[in-house]
């Protein structure tokens, strides 16, 4: 069976080179064909077997805003094979391009494989490849699960709730509590706030001492892991 492989819409616009897909040779892969609609879920599908959201410039943002969260959640719900494609070579060119330490970048996809039971893949230039390729590890032409994935209007949720969990997450180790996170939102109202603040801004979080502050202020600004 030739399976088709869809792209979100929004996607055209913003894949480095759609180039890449047409380049491959497809008489080595299961995918035949591609095909260009609006999907509910996820940016990638093949039917509802496999899902991929894609992130490049977009990671750091939607992981403050709490946005990847439910994506990540969605795809789990709609897919029988999630993932997350994330387009860097390596977690030092991640902290490099959002200027951020290493240490921000590994707890957060810490987080993702702990919390969200997505596997992520730094897939650096071979994202289509990678694609292609999980696609035929995990479709043995026996799989009855392959059906046309819908297409209503993407949802994209807005809660408290997420913010909190960026927070508790990008200070993982530090003793940040749901308490503590909620207090912070609170003060600063969005988590980028929170990440922009200075040590004397955090003191100013009942329950943040100096010892606290400065430890989440170096999570956030260390250039370095030590």
């Amino acid at each position: 069976m030739s399976l088709i492989l869809d792209i979100d819409t929004q996607e055209i616009d913003m894949i480095p080179s759609i180039e890449e897909f047409h380049k491959i040779e497809k008489d080595n892969y299961r995918i035949k064909e591609i095909r260009v609609r609006r999907l509910a879920v996820g940016d990638y599908a093949v039917g509802s077997l496999v899902g991929v959201e894609r992130k490049f410039e977009d990671y750091i943002g939607d992981l403050y805003s709490g946005k990847l969260r439910q994506q990540l959640k969605e795809l789990r719900d709609n897919y029988k094979y999630p993932y997350l494609f994330i387009q860097f070579k390596s977690i030092d060119e991640m902290a490099e391009r959002f200027k951020v330490s290493q240490r921000l970048i590994v707890g957060s996809l810490a987080s993702i494989s702990a919390h969200s039971h997505v596997p992520w893949i730094l897939t650096g230039p071979y994202f289509a490849t990678m694609l292609y390729k999980i696609v035929d590890k995990h479709y043995d032409g026996k799989d009855a699960e392959y059906e046309e994935a819908y297409s209503p209007i993407r949802k994209v949720a807005s809660n408290k709730q997420f913010q909190h969990n960026v927070i508790s997450s990008a200070y993982h180790g530090l003793g940040i509590s749901t308490v503590l996170a909620k207090r912070l939102i609170e003060r600063f109202e969005s988590p980028q706030a929170v990440f922009s603040a200075s040590k004397e801004e955090l003191m100013e979080v009942k329950g943040i001492g100096k010892e606290k502050a400065t430890k989440m202020w170096e999570v956030i600004n260390a250039r370095r892991l030590h």
